[in-house]
């Protein structure tokens, strides 16, 4: 019982460890800091995007006006799930945030393991 609970954990809390950095860094604002915030605009967006676009195929479907399965319109014409694309987005911006705060490379690990849960 111990160990799955403790897979658990370090599953939810590794990709925090991009936030280490932003937490406990003093940098001034710079240009990576620009990057960082617009990596994570894109991803809110593109993790919103895709869920309005996912409500409104359900809802035609939950009101019968489509007969189809899968949705394959929008972003999910591009991807299986957009809306996972943008949360590891999300975690990536936080790590450049991280980066440009004066992090230790370590803190990499947080959106690296994310990344590879996902996928």
């Amino acid at each position: 019982l111990f160990t799955v609970f403790l897979g658990q954990t370090i599953f939810l809390f590794s990709p925090c460890i991009s936030l280490y950095g932003c937490i406990n860094g003093a940098a001034p604002l710079g240009k990576l800091d620009l990057l960082a915030f617009v990596v994570c605009v894109a991803a809110v967006l593109l993790e919103t995007v895709s869920d309005l676009q996912m409500d409104r195929f359900q809802s035609e479907r939950r009101e019968h006006r489509i007969e189809q399965l899968v949705m394959d319109r929008g972003l999910w014409a591009w991807s299986r799930h957009p809306n996972y694309c943008g949360e590891v987005l999300w975690w990536w911006g936080l790590w450049i945030f991280s980066i440009a705060a004066g992090a230790q490379r370590f803190t990499i690990a947080g959106p690296v393991a994310l990344s590879l849960l996902i996928y």
